[in-house]
């Protein structure tokens, strides 16, 4: 393995991994502990090395109001960016529910994204593909995560704060999917064998990849973290016991160096 800790670094290195530099690339992030934090933090990263991003969810999210953003649109009424920027683009705004204030929105289908890379519109994509409730950890639902076929990497996110802690049902999301796929009851410390379940199974983190998709395990929230050191040690075997995973980094997405620890496979 090899280690840095240079955001640009790494995001460069999520676009390099795309066989042509005139194909939009397809980023698609899943799991819970800040994969929104790390939406915008990508989003603002390719902005600044002069690309079209567009931002998107397959599922629902909050409308969102980020001062970061050069364009929120419906898809129906969508138009390019005129220059480098961000914009995030939806199919349809949806009514609050009960006591719910906040407007939602719908996200893209597969083929509407499809759509906008046929175009060329912009050079890169990241997709939402996941909901966890903003919890640092979740299992798939049945039909979960909803990931676009043509994406080329899949970048599984989970929050530090949950591993080596007892497991409480109210943090996770999906719990009795999370506590079937990983032996794990309520008050049993989450340690490697969990993780390992949730990273390695094809019902876990990265359930519905394909072969083809460059696989990057996040653990977010590294602040948060009970013993940083036994974390990041337990991390790094489970990394190098799991050759589908391309890249593991060690993030705190609200610091304004967000990388603690990258580290890639190398032959």
């Amino acid at each position: 393995m090899s280690s840095n800790n240079s955001f640009p670094e790494f995001a460069h290195s999520l676009t390099s991994k795309t066989t042509s530099t005139r194909k939009p690339i397809t980023i698609s992030l899943v799991g819970g502990g800040g994969k929104t934090q790390l939406l915008y933090r990508l989003a603002n990263e390719y902005q600044r090395l002069g690309h079209k991003v567009c931002l998107t969810t397959t599922t629902k999210m909050y409308f969102p109001n980020a001062p970061e953003l050069s364009e929120v649109t419906e898809f129906a009424f969508h138009s390019p960016l005129p220059s480098t920027g961000i914009a995030f683009v939806y199919s349809e705004r949806l009514c609050p529910i009960d006591n719910d204030s906040k407007v939602k929105v719908r996200g893209l289908s597969d083929e509407q994204i499809q759509s906008l890379k046929r175009q060329q519109l912009y050079s890169v994509f990241i997709v939402e593909a996941d909901g966890a409730h903003r919890l640092p950890l979740k299992a798939p639902a049945r039909h979960e995560p909803c990931i676009p076929n043509h994406s080329d990497v899949v970048i599984g996110v989970t929050g530090a704060d949950s591993i080596l802690n007892p497991a409480n049902p109210e943090a996770i999301h999906r719990w009795n999917e999370f506590s079937m796929l990983t032996k794990c009851n309520e008050g049993s410390v989450i340690g490697k064998s969990q993780i390992q379940a949730l990273v390695h199974s094809d019902q876990g983190l990265f359930k519905g990849c394909s072969e083809q998709q460059q696989k990057i395990w996040v653990i977010n929230r590294f602040d948060l973290a009970s013993d940083k050191a036994q974390l990041t040690e337990l991390a790094k075997q489970i990394f190098d016991e799991e050759p589908k995973l391309t890249q593991l980094a060690v993030t705190q997405m609200t610091a304004d160096n967000p990388i603690h620890h990258i580290f890639n496979r190398t032959l």
